[in-house]
């Protein structure tokens, strides 16, 4: 669209409201954060318009305007924009970045006191007019305001147009949108009333009313100038508004500035400053703006130093690394292998880094791996030589399926930049280069022509290059990221927690989980047979057929056709229409209509058929006959692992499918599954955290939760407690620690109405003061902090608590209470897998950590030694006096050959 627009209006001149394009950004992106926790999301919403500015239209003059804090109007009307709240603290330390950033673009920046941007884009048009009539100028704004100076050289561009055919405004734009000339837009406002600048505008008139009046009279002086004319509706509704209908009109009438001097080559577009650019960007961690700027600008980015970059060639090479391994005792290494598939992947070369600068590469294919793998092992294997590296895991892993077990482990760039930042999304090795080294690396793509060659036909030199800049890049990150671990005070998750983990996961990953082939492939027909079965039943329902996979279908279906009706029915946020997901069936079915329990099976059944039933066979590794999850330690917020390719964590538990999927995992002959479940972790982390009374009783004693639970909210002896009160029970329980809302428990526990649901949150609370109090005391250490830590101490910060949004800040509250809570559930659980498989080792090396799911933990050992290994989990899995925990951790063991034997 811009493109084409440009071809037919290419602007000399751009003008941007700064203010009204600043707000909108940070409303947009108000949780955007750097890892030192400031608020960054308005920078970079403005930044990118200025960019896709001067990228599509190559302007020659270019000037931002600003409002001043005082406005001349807020004296001629006390009420105008009344009702706007002071500007929020975390948009208030933005503006000094976002000026430096216009400056060192080379933009000119206007403000004058008194005045609002919109009046100083009309002054900077009106006098530019003044000497070149027909120079074209684009005007950058979301505010319906400064139409009244569209021109045929004088468009409007709306960036945040949702559409992009309603992005430009010319005047025949501004007539359709409006029905009112652009000169007129003064008189329509003066009307129909501006609620964004708080102009009341006249009781009685609307839009339609007011194209109509205008239609006929030019102006509103015009029309109360022939008042006796107007039709009797409008004599009635103007009768004594004159005065005011004036006072509305020089309201939201534009000013020319006169003493607002200005030469347009003051406006032209300077050269960037982009050095400037570059230090802020590192600064607010902006790693996309740094590639563009790298890609332009190269020189102006580090590189490595080649001359220290050493192809290992040779024996006498080979030796002179040996000796600097042994001198340093500690260095950064990185492997280059055939694939990213650890199981398959072969090793082409492997590169060492050093404190001092050099680094050095052993090409693998034009040697002998083994024999050179037998020497490097002594040092790979010792706790004394420190290596460190970038998502280190998958090293570890590719050389264990060498026969070598890399120990002594003390650092890995991508969890130190994921715990700085936890709810960051980048952490590659490029983008984090780029923003704390302002270091260029070579791309993968770079160096493979976008992968069209593999990496074991890169010519030796250039792999080397490569492979030695990835490990020093790692090298100084590992150093510099280190630093920043410790101004967190975030120094014992990463050494106590995280790094000991790698290993054990990479040892999972490589052990990786049989299954049933056949088992699948007979369920895969099965689920097919019933779902076609169910399609049939829903049309037979609904009384049509029609693509059940389709929500506008489906939505017109439910509540055009079929006229259900609900207390409130969600909206998509796209296209308007009536919502059909999940939660609007759970209440369709809650209702009583059958169709809702028919959709929700239905799309379950799908989704277990798409996602895990048929691609699960295909993910069978030839070699080892078993599949092989990768197991994430940086992908969630909370801290929680998360598995994926296959998504182990989304198999559902409950429900005869997912237990049957559960059925076609399973132990190898001779072997078996024993399971350790943590029970009720989360709630017992409650009790710790809040130290209610009552809660730790419970757990004390050993009460079944949910049952004394539902003995308080329903006022009945716990031995009395059906077992649907213990399921509303349970889902208290849980919902209180996300969070949930009545409507919420409503819908989950099938209550009736939402205020039933309601005194059953607040029958919780009156027995529970304690988690009631801890909730509060936990959200307003987070608004004061800016964050919340785990027992362990990671860190995450919340900034949706600053929004003034409700539903912004309501999900910041439900972060601030789940974050403590389910963080260190996860701390816990990685503790005892550290432990657990620490002592394996020791006492049966045979067995295995095979999967982590939410609170369990599955081993695979020999038959013979089960009996062993669950002692070993039921010991090493309780150590709450060990972290200072003061509710008992209890641990259920079992045994089975399928893992749905262990629920």
């Amino acid at each position: 669209m811009i493109k084409r627009e440009r071809k037919v209006f290419n602007p000399s001149l751009i003008l941007v409201d700064g203010s009204s394009q600043f707000y909108r950004a940070f409303f947009q992106l108000r949780t955007l954060i750097n890892s030192m926790g400031l608020p960054t999301g308005a920078i970079y919403g403005f930044t990118n318009i200025i960019r896709k500015i001067i990228k599509d239209f190559s302007p020659k003059y270019f000037a931002v305007a600003w409002d001043s804090h005082k406005k001349f109007r807020s004296e001629k009307f006390k009420d105008y924009k009344l009702h706007r709240k002071e500007m929020p603290d975390d948009l208030r330390t933005q503006i000094p970045y976002i000026r430096k950033i216009i400056d060192a673009y080379g933009i000119a920046n206007f403000e004058y006191e008194g005045y609002e941007a919109d009046d100083i884009i009309a002054t900077i048009k009106h006098k530019v007019r003044e000497k070149n009539q027909d120079i074209k100028i684009l005007i950058v704004t979301s505010d319906k305001d400064i139409m009244q100076i569209v021109d045929d050289n004088t468009w409007v561009f709306d960036p945040r147009a949702e559409d992009e055919s309603d992005a430009f405004y010319d005047p025949q734009k501004v007539f359709l949108k409006f029905g009112v000339k652009p000169e007129q837009i003064p008189d329509y406002l003066a009307l129909v009333g501006d609620q964004s600048d708080n102009i009341p505008g006249v009781k009685g008139i609307g839009p339609e009313g007011a194209k109509k009046l205008l239609e006929k009279f030019s102006s509103v002086e015009e029309i109360f100038d022939n008042f006796s004319s107007l039709e009797l509706k409008f004599r009635k509704i103007l009768a004594g508004e004159r005065q005011s209908v004036m006072l509305y009109k020089e309201l939201a009438k534009l000013k020319v500035i006169d003493d607002l001097e200005f030469d347009i080559q003051n406006l032209a577009l300077k050269q960037p400053k982009i050095e400037i650019l570059i230090e802020i960007f590192k600064e607010l961690e902006f790693s996309s703006y740094l590639k563009e700027i790298s890609d332009m600008y190269p020189y102006l980015f580090s590189k490595i130093d080649k001359s220290k970059c050493f192809l290992v060639s040779d024996e006498q090479r080979f030796a002179e690394l040996i000796n600097k391994i042994k001198q340093e005792k500690f260095f950064a290494f990185d492997t280059e292998t055939t694939s990213l598939d650890i199981v398959n992947a072969k090793l082409v070369g492997i590169s060492f880094a050093f404190r001092d600068g050099t680094s050095y590469y052993i090409d693998l294919l034009r040697n002998n791996t083994q024999k050179i793998l037998e020497i490097l092992k002594e040092f790979f294997e010792s706790e004394e030589y420190k290596k460190v590296g970038q998502n280190i895991k998958y090293d570890i892993a590719v050389l264990r399926n060498y026969g070598v077990e890399v120990k002594g482990i003390s650092g890995d760039s991508m969890i130190q930049a994921w715990l700085l930042n936890p709810d960051r999304t980048k952490v590659g090795i490029d983008e984090l280069s780029l923003i704390y080294l302002g270091h260029k690396t070579t791309s993968y793509s770079e160096l493979t022509a976008g992968g069209k060659i593999s990496f074991q036909n890169v010519n030796v030199e250039r792999a080397k290059d490569y492979s030695c800049e990835d490990s020093l890049v790692a090298l100084s990150l590992c150093q510099k990221l280190e630093n920043l671990l410790a101004q967190k005070n975030l120094l014992e998750p990463y050494y106590n927690i995280e790094l000991k983990i790698i290993p054990v996961l990479a040892e999972m990953e490589i052990s990786g989980v049989k299954i049933d082939k056949e088992f699948f492939l007979e369920f895969a027909e099965e689920l097919k047979k019933e779902i076609s079965r169910l399609s049939q039943e829903i049309y037979s329902v609904s009384g049509s057929r029609f693509n059940i996979d389709s929500p506008q279908q489906l939505s017109y279906i439910l509540f055009e056709k079929m006229k259900i009706e609900l207390e409130e029915i969600k909206r998509t946020k796209k296209t308007k229409s009536y919502s059909t997901d999940n939660e609007v069936l759970q209440e369709i079915a809650s209702a009583g209509y059958k169709i809702g329990e028919l959709l929700l099976r239905y799309r379950l059944l799908k989704k277990l058929l798409s996602t895990y039933v048929q691609p699960l066979p295909s993910l069978i590794n030839s070699r080892t006959g078993r599949i092989h999850s990768s197991f994430n330690q940086t992908k969630t917020a909370t801290g929680r692992i998360s598995s994926s390719d296959p998504n182990l964590q989304n198999i559902p538990s409950k429900g005869e499918e997912g237990e049957k999927i559960r059925d076609g995992f399973i132990a190898e002959e001779g072997n078996v599954l024993v399971s350790a479940d943590y029970s009720q972790i989360e709630l017992r982390v409650l009790a710790h955290f809040s130290g209610d009374e009552e809660l730790k009783r419970a757990f004390l004693n050993d009460f079944d939760i949910h049952s004394q639970v539902a003995s308080f909210l329903f006022g009945i002896a716990p031995e009395n407690v059906t077992k649907d009160m213990r399921r509303i029970a349970k889902i208290v329980n849980f919902g209180i620690i996300y969070g949930i809302s009545a409507h919420g428990l409503k819908v989950q526990a099938k209550i009736p109405s939402r205020t039933e649901a309601q005194k059953l949150i607040d029958s919780y609370f009156e027995k529970f003061p304690g988690v009631k109090a801890w909730r509060e005391e936990i959200i307003k250490e987070a608004e004061k902090k800016g964050f919340v830590r785990t027992l362990s101490g990671r860190l995450r910060y919340i900034p949706e608590l600053r929004s003034d949004d409700k539903n912004t800040r309501m999900e910041g509250e439900r972060k601030a209470i789940n974050t403590p809570i389910q963080g260190t559930a996860a701390d816990i659980m990685k503790l005892a897998m550290i432990r657990v498989s620490e002592r394996l080792k020791k006492e049966s090396p045979k067995s295995k950590i095979i999967m982590q799911i939410h609170d369990e933990l599955i081993v695979e050992c020999p038959e013979e030694e089960a009996e062993k290994v669950k002692q070993i989990l039921e010991d090493q899995m309780r150590f709450e006096q060990e972290i200072g925990f003061s509710i008992p951790l209890k641990v259920n063991v079992k045994v089975g050959k399928r893992w749905s034997e262990l629920d």
